[in-house]
């Protein structure tokens, strides 16, 4: 397969984003398929436009990516982001055109709408901003998802059917899944980006009475950007801010060692398209403590991870509270949660997303004879 892929994130792997970019377009040249990715840098209109960047991005997609497809004549178009809703719009009316996929890495609308019980995004309810998620996924053949929860928001919205769309989940870089058998130090850890979206005033406030409680106690924060290591300490009770541990962006083999050393995960996000700092902490022998969103709403709860309601600090609290206090609890709870992911390397997803592609490639092929190229 030819696969032209688009992306609104950069290819930067200590982003969750950008590295799951990098992956997949690894995983499938690894496996023989010619895959180029055009990056947002490279397509975005300059701010003499006088318009946002997601305004900027999506007239540039449709101003330079049908030249990228006439150059590099994919077997499949890959969209990750609503921002190139207008260039699959294009895209589709072509009477000779490629399969157009939208592979999410989450809902910008459903994270808004999970933040903000009952709200809709004031953005997005404006026609533009509605037009270009409609476009993108209404205009594509095919959703390539990484959770059920993605999926029901675009079925009930009526922009695919069901059969349309296909789940594959993040794989787990081997850093992780080569987990050493150490004995692991009182300390709970968490890796995100310091914002609003993964819950991170609902980490302070769990977290803060279980460090006064356990004067042995530390808590391990990766990849804390843009806040400061000042700013994430001072959210915690003066007493423990010395065991608050701040790292900010960190490579793979730089956060692994850690999670190596940490007896409890803690992942209390509002949403995710999938959280790859879960997937990555529960390979790494970690017990995990989060909330029924992206991986966390498939896992089994009291069985792979302990699910917990969104912003109910009591019961996160007693959660971690159990696993550090109970070890036999905790040791079945984190090798029942590794288990899960034990053979989800990126080489075996990205093996899942061929099969998926090719299929679909059949699909459409059968689908549009007049269209074939």
């Amino acid at each position: 397969m030819r696969v032209l892929a688009f992306t609104n994130t950069p290819l930067d792997p200590t982003l969750g984003s950008g590295k799951a970019v990098l992956r997949w377009s690894e995983g499938l040249r690894a496996r023989g398929h010619e895959v180029r990715v055009v990056t947002a840098d490279e397509i975005t209109l300059p701010r003499r436009m006088r318009r946002g960047w997601v305004w900027r991005l999506a007239f540039g997609a449709c101003w330079y990516g049908p030249g990228r497809g006439r150059e590099f004549k994919p077997d499949v178009v890959e969209f990750y982001g609503a921002e190139f809703g207008w260039l699959a719009q294009h895209w589709r009316k072509q009477p000779r055109r490629p399969l157009l996929v939208a592979h999410l890495n989450g809902l910008d609308a459903l994270a808004f709408e999970s933040m903000h019980p009952g709200q809709l995004d004031p953005g997005r309810t404006k026609p533009r901003w509605r037009a270009l998620d409609v476009s993108c996924f209404s205009s594509v053949d095919r959703i390539a998802a990484l959770c059920p929860a993605d999926v029901d928001y675009i079925v009930e919205r009526g922009w695919q059917p069901r059969a349309h769309c296909g789940i594959v989940e993040h794989g787990v870089d081997a850093e992780f899944l080569a987990a050493p058998p150490v004995a692991r130090d009182q300390a709970v850890a968490f890796t995100g980006s310091w914002i609003p979206r993964k819950g991170t005033d609902t980490l302070a406030q769990v977290m803060g009475p279980l460090l006064l409680e356990d004067s042995t106690l530390r808590l391990d924060i990766l990849g804390a950007a843009p806040a400061t290591p000042e700013a994430v300490r001072s959210l915690f009770p003066a007493a423990a801010r010395e065991r608050v541990v701040v790292h900010g962006r960190m490579t793979s083999a730089q956060i692994a060692p850690v999670l190596f050393r940490a007896k409890v995960f803690l992942f209390p996000s509002l949403y995710e398209g999938y959280g790859l700092g879960l997937s990555e902490a529960m390979a790494a022998g970690c017990a995990a403590v989060t909330t029924p969103t992206g991986l966390g709403s498939a896992l089994r709860d009291g069985a792979e991870a302990m699910i917990c309601p969104f912003r109910d600090e009591e019961t996160m609290r007693a959660a971690v509270r159990r696993l550090l206090d109970d070890d036999t609890f905790r040791a079945r709870l984190a090798a029942q949660g590794r288990a899960r992911l034990a053979a989800q390397t990126w080489p075996q997803q990205a093996a899942e997303l061929e099969r998926l592609y090719q299929h679909w490639l059949i699909e459409h092929r059968a689908e549009n004879p007049a269209r074939e190229a």
